[in-house]
């Protein structure tokens, strides 16, 4: 977004708020692969998007 994007929805877009990975494989040897992205509602709304919770099962891929 450009600054004049975020100051017309009030200067209050902070985008990616928390990432977490799932432990479930915690001891596996091998890295995660599912990831969950949380985005601030303020952002969602300002860049269109669908949701404000996402999930990856790619390691971040996609």
């Amino acid at each position: 977004m450009t600054q004049d994007q975020v100051d017309a929805i009030g200067g209050s877009a902070m985008g990616v708020g928390v990432v977490v990975h799932d432990t479930g494989t915690k001891g596996s040897g091998s890295a995660t692969q599912t990831i969950y992205a949380g985005v601030s509602p303020d952002y969602v709304s300002a860049a269109g998007l669908g949701s404000n919770l996402y999930k990856s099962t790619n390691g971040g891929a996609s």
